[in-house]
């Protein structure tokens, strides 16, 4: 076998003031009950404790604290943010 590539594109994006690298064909981040973070290929659902996408992949790509009030409406921490800036970089991401 012969690895031809070790990762995929990403780009980098804002996300409550902190700059994260996401896989570049990702437009959306959401965090979870549990302080997952996690980027998303098309449009996450919240389903009371998790983020979850019907169409594409999604990667961790960090984790918060939460406080106990924040982790009861986490629903509320999601976003589609713009790119900051365009990279030709990899990234280990499924």
């Amino acid at each position: 076998m012969k690895v031809v590539s070790n990762g995929y594109i990403i780009k980098k994006t804002e996300y409550y003031g902190v700059e994260f690298i996401i896989p570049e064909n990702h437009n959306y981040i959401a965090t979870d009950s549990d302080g997952a973070i996690y980027s998303f290929y098309s449009t996450p659902y919240f389903d009371g404790i998790d983020w979850h996408c019907k169409v594409g992949g999604f990667c961790r790509v960090g984790t918060a604290e939460l406080h106990s009030s924040e982790a009861a409406s986490s629903s509320r921490y999601y976003g589609k943010y713009p790119l900051l800036s365009p990279q030709a970089e990899t990234s280990t991401c499924d």
